[in-house]
């Protein structure tokens, strides 16, 4: 299986959309009918946040925490920490595996459904500030 046909950060579904506005919040919309169908706050701001389901979301935050969004229990589960921000995030839906990059140099892979969610993590020269 190719990393492009098991990687997308793309939602599932067209007319929903993650928002974090950088006041400490992570809201969903229905763009099609211009309504927000729910908002998470965390403790500071959130530098990324996509769906990984039609159910789940998850966000990642200059607090250092990786967070889970669940949209139709209005609750945010923590999968874990990190040392510094965790900055990127991107969703292998095909393998149920959340993708990381943090300000502490590492990146790793995520199972959120698991009991030990960290699967991999790797050192990394510098600091991720960005994944595509």
């Amino acid at each position: 299986m190719s990393l492009e046909n098991m990687y997308s950060r793309q939602c599932v579904h067209s007319t929903r959309l993650p928002d974090n506005p950088w006041d400490t919040t992570v809201r969903f919309s229905d763009v099609a009918v211009n309504e927000q169908k729910a908002k998470f706050d965390h403790r500071t701001a959130v530098l990324s946040c996509l769906f990984g389901d039609s159910t789940h979301a998850y966000s990642g935050c200059l607090d250092t925490g990786v967070r889970e969004p669940n949209l139709s229990a209005e609750k945010v589960t923590s999968l874990g920490q990190h040392s510094d921000t965790l900055s990127a995030l991107s969703y292998a839906r095909k393998i149920n595996t959340l993708i990381y990059g943090s300000w502490d140099q590492s990146f790793g892979f995520w199972e959120p459904r698991a009991p030990m969610t960290e699967v991999s993590n790797h050192t990394l020269p510098e600091r991720v500030t960005t994944q595509t």
